[in-house]
């Protein structure tokens, strides 16, 4: 049994895994990927819930067949999308 506290890492923003999941996800307009990665302003305590939130709203927007593969493929819980 560990004794050690669940601790949380933090890593630092990186707008390319931005692009690079959204061409992962079916989008293969070069201007509307970076456009869509542009819209994530970081602020410190962002989490990848926050940035996703982001994501899928403007994909919702956008591309709804690539937003619905993005919340399957990364296998979040639609429910969280909602807020």
């Amino acid at each position: 049994m560990s004794t050690h506290a669940a601790v949380e890492e933090h890593e630092e923003f990186d707008r390319k895994k931005i692009l690079m999941a959204l061409v992962r996800a079916g989008m293969r307009d070069a201007s509307e990927v970076r456009q869509i990665a542009a819209l994530v302003e970081t602020c410190d305590g962002m989490t990848t819930d926050d940035i996703d939130r982001v994501v899928v709203s403007e994909l919702e927007k956008r591309d709804p067949v690539t937003a619905k593969y993005w919340k399957v493929k990364r296998d979040y819980n639609r429910a969280r999308f909602r807020k």
